[in-house]
């Protein structure tokens, strides 16, 4: 009998970034590799995406997600199910086997980023699903050792599986801005430094001929916004949000060079996006940074403004050429082959099987 496989879509169908990238990029690789019919998603609402897979939508939200699912389950004969989104619900089959992507712990490391509510929540489904899967995925060294340290679990429970870079072409169409300009991709929160890159760059603006853009949206983009305003390079920061994947990958083609400034990930997708696009980046200095990007990157003091500013400088003079082809090299490290086979591998070998693909 084949393996029954359900996976959790809820941001697959309804986040565009983040967790949204990383669930439709397994659910697309499974439906590359096993039967169809053999997979189900499972989301309480369709948004921005669209799936042939069979999928159980039931609009219950949270109550569905957290416990009712379990009667959909055992509809579906689910044998493996799938948290891709750093929780399980609270009421499974038996019998059932359970695996769940473990992102970051950002919300315990970075608390002021998150109400407290929101902290709580978090933390009691990770540490939760975390005791109860059968298997914990994490996508990276940083978060598999976070996972230890705050949650207690044995370490050969965790297997680490980084995301995988998008084969998505990013094509290029007609400039989308008027001048030069340098790009960050990110939500607007505390720990994501914007403020710290606006400062910079306005340290350094008389001495370049380059305009800052920001994409992403989030709580910290108001005040960000107003910092811009309020100096004398207004005209020169620009802030872009509500654009598709194309369009911002179109902005990633025709900037000089992307920045990150964040103290902390869980993985960091811009990175290889950055790669995909044949862009350097610079990023801040982190443990995380490192771990995916190696020597592909240049990188500024962590926190830093003026380590920051000088690094827009050395950048934007720098021979790119070297450290665009270490990120091409570097990409090899995230193929999709890699990455989803190992999941494959995963799902089968709770079902005492190998994989087929």
């Amino acid at each position: 009998m084949a393996m029954k496989l359900g996976l959790d879509a809820k941001r697959a169908f309804n986040n565009h970034s983040g967790l949204g990238v990383y669930s439709r990029g397994v659910i697309e690789a499974v439906e590359k590799n096993i039967s169809t019919e053999n997979i189900v998603l499972f989301t309480p609402k369709k948004k921005i995406w669209n799936s042939s897979i069979t999928t159980v939508i039931n609009p219950f939200g949270v109550l569905w997600r957290s416990f009712f699912i379990y009667f959909d389950l055992k509809k579906y004969a689910i044998d493996v199910y799938h948290g891709l989104a750093g929780e399980l619900p609270f009421l499974l089959p038996n019998k059932l086997k359970t695996i769940v992507t473990i992102h970051d712990l950002l919300f315990l490391k970075f608390p002021e980023d998150y109400p407290w509510i929101d902290r709580f929540i978090y933390n009691f489904k990770a540490r939760y699903a975390c005791k109860r899967a059968n298997v914990i995925i994490a996508v990276s060294e940083v978060t598999k050792s976070d996972i230890i340290s705050h949650y207690g679990i044995a370490p050969q429970k965790i297997k680490i599986i980084p995301i995988a870079a998008t084969k998505s072409p990013i094509a290029a169409t007609n400039r989308p801005h008027n001048k030069n300009y340098i790009l960050c991709i990110s939500s607007f929160l505390g720990r994501k430094n914007q403020a710290l890159l606006l400062d910079a760059y306005l340290k350094i603006a008389d001495k370049v001929d380059f305009d800052l853009i920001h994409i992403g949206s989030g709580p910290e983009r108001k005040m960000v916004k107003m910092l811009a305003e309020a100096s004398h390079h207004s005209h020169r920061i620009h802030f872009i949000s509500g654009i598709s994947d194309n369009e911002k990958f179109n902005y990633l083609h025709h900037c000089l060079f992307s920045v990150y400034p964040s103290k902390g990930e869980g993985f960091g997708i811009p990175i290889l996006e950055s790669f995909l696009a044949k862009k350097a980046i610079l990023l801040s200095d982190t443990p995380i940074h490192r771990e995916v990007a190696g020597d592909a990157a240049y990188y500024f003091q962590n926190n830093s403004g003026m380590d920051l500013a000088q690094k827009l400088l050395y950048v934007n003079s720098a021979n790119k050429a070297i450290l665009i082809e270490h990120g091409r090299l570097r990409l090899e490290q995230f193929t999709e082959e890699k990455s989803y086979y190992k999941l494959a591998e995963i799902y089968f070998s709770l079902m005492g099987r190998t994989p087929r693909i």
